[in-house]
C-alpha cells in the first residue's frame, strides 16, 4: 500500500484492492502454480497447458508478475515466485483453496454488504440465492475451496493456540465447524489425557473421519449413533491413544466414534440453542443435558 494512511493516494490504492484477489483467484482456478512447478515455460506454453488464450493469458501473467506471484523474463519465459507457488495443490503450506474461496463466493457476496446494511438480510444470499452452507452444499467445488481455505487458515494458528491456552483445565473439547479436524487433532496429540469432538455438517465430517482415522494417535474410526434429523450436524469423536472414555459406553482407548449431536425439542423454559444433548450417545427418553435439567430430550 504506497501512500501515507489517510491521504487520496492510500484511499485510491485501498479501492483497487479487488485486482490482487481475483489475480490469485484466476491464478489458481487455472492451475498456473502447478504447471510452473517443474520450472519456467513461455507464455504460449503456459496457455496451451492452461487452456487458455495467449493474448488474455500473457496479459494476466503481467499482472501476476506486478504482485509478485511470477515473473516474466524478456524471453518471454514465465516462473512462479516462492509466493506464487504456495498456490500449488496439494503441498504443504498451499494456498489455493483459500484463493479460490476469497475470489470466489466469498467475494461475491461482499459485493451485497450495502445491501444488508439496508436490510438485514443475509449478504450471501442476496448475492448467491441460497443460505451459506446450502450454497456449498449444492456447489461442491466451492464447498471444497471453503474447506480447504478455512483449514490452511486454522493451521496457521494451531500452534499459537496450543502455546496460549492452558488445556489442562479441561477434560473434553469441541470443536464447532471442525471441518477436517486437525485443530482437534493437534490438541488431543499435544494433550493426550483430553477427550475430544468434531463438530460439522453431515456433507463435511467424511474428511474428518478420515484425517482423524490416520492419526498417529488413532488406532480406528468406527460409526454410531445415527440419526435422520435434518436438524443434527454428526460429529467425530475421539479419545488420544492414552486417554479411554469415561461417559456413555466404555470405548477403547485411542478409537474414534461418531456419534450425532441433536439438539432436544423446546419445552417449557428451554431453547433450541440452549438445550443439547450429550454427543456420545443420541437423544433418547430420559437423556437430560446437563446444563439445563429442565430440559429432557425425546
Amino acid at each position: 500500500m504506497t501512500g501515507p494512511a489517510g491521504s487520496a493516494e492510500y484511499l485510491r490504492n485501498l479501492l483497487v484492492g479487488h485486482i490482487p484477489v481475483q489475480l490469485a483467484c484466476a491464478m489458481a482456478g487455472l492451475g498456473l502454480a502447478d504447471l510452473l512447478a517443474d520450472g519456467p515455460m513461455t507464455v504460449d506454453e503456459l496457455s496451451a497447458a492452461a487452456k487458455a488464450r495467449p493474448d488474455l493469458l500473457r496479459r494476466l501473467v503481467r499482472g501476476l508478475a506486478d504482485i509478485g506471484l511470477v515473473t516474466l523474463e524478456d524471453d518471454d519465459r514465465v516462473s512462479a515466485t516462492e509466493m506464487g507457488a504456495l498456490l500449488r495443490s496439494g503441498t504443504a503450506g498451499s494456498m489455493r483453496d483459500l484463493a479460490l474461496y476469497r475470489g470466489g463466493p466469498s467475494y461475491t457476496s461482499w459485493g451485497k454488504l450495502e445491501h444488508t446494511v439496508r436490510t438485514g438480510e443475509p449478504a450471501f444470499e442476496a448475492a448467491l440465492g441460497a443460505p451459506f452452507f446450502s450454497y456449498m452444499r449444492d456447489h461442491p467445488e466451492d464447498g471444497a475451496a471453503f474447506d480447504g481455505g478455512m483449514t490452511r487458515l486454522s493451521l496457521d494458528i494451531i500452534d499459537e493456540a496450543l502455546a496460549r491456552y492452558d488445556f489442562s483445565v479441561a477434560t473434553r473439547i469441541l470443536d464447532v465447524g471442525g471441518g477436517r479436524g486437525h485443530f482437534a487433532a493437534a490438541v488431543l496429540e499435544a494433550h493426550p489425557q483430553l477427550e475430544g469432538a468434531v463438530l460439522d455438517l453431515p456433507e463435511r465430517i467424511g474428511a474428518a473421519d478420515a484425517y482423524l482415522a490416520a492419526a498417529a494417535w488413532a488406532s480406528g474410526v468406527q460409526r454410531s449413533g445415527a440419526t435422520s434429523s435434518t436438524r443434527s450436524p454428526w460429529a467425530t469423536t475421539c479419545t488420544s491413544s492414552s486417554g479411554s472414555s469415561t461417559t456413555g459406553t466404555t470405548r477403547r482407548a485411542g478409537s474414534c466414534s461418531r456419534s450425532v449431536a441433536r439438539r432436544c425439542p423446546p419445552t417449557a423454559g428451554c431453547s433450541w440453542s440452549s438445550c443439547c444433548c450429550p454427543m456420545e450417545r443420541p437423544p433418547t427418553a430420559g437423556c437430560v443435558p446437563r446444563s439445563r435439567p429442565t430440559c429432557s430430550c425425546s
